[in-house]
């Protein structure tokens, strides 16, 4: 069997073209979409689930274990969007896939971290209140 990599995607332009990056014939690319980012799938993917939105973390891993019976349990979970990321790294942590954690991310998504990140390496950064 394969290894199974899942895509998190939710672009319906081609912003990420996954084939050029991932061996679709030597992993099974499984893809989490919308309806709206399906158009922009590869037809190289192993299999297309739809949810109503990436972000939203149970129904994204409801999918995964749909695709599991049929492609194997995840090696990789990959979300490019910054909307997704925490979703990944949640569903890395609950499916033992190596990957940024969500505490390695959250600088990314919470800008008061970001900028007490930069900060302690003691960089310059625009003055910034807690709460504003």
């Amino acid at each position: 069997m394969r290894p199974h990599v899942v895509v998190i995607h939710r672009w319906r332009a081609r912003y990420a073209e996954y084939e050029l990056y991932i061996d679709h014939h030597e992993h099974a690319v499984s893809y989490i979409t919308t309806e709206v980012g399906a158009s922009s799938v590869t037809p190289l993917a192993a299999a297309v689930a739809l949810v109503e939105a990436t972000d939203d973390q149970q129904a994204v891993g409801e999918r995964i274990h749909d695709l599991v019976g049929e492609l194997g349990k995840p090696a990789a979970i990959i979300a490019l969007k910054e909307d997704d990321l925490l979703v990944a790294a949640r569903l890395r942590a609950e499916w033992g896939c190596s990957g940024p954690t969500e505490a390695e991310l959250l600088p990314f998504r919470d800008k008061l971290l970001m900028a007490e990140a930069v900060a302690a390496a003691g960089l310059a950064g625009a003055a910034v209140a807690a709460g504003g």
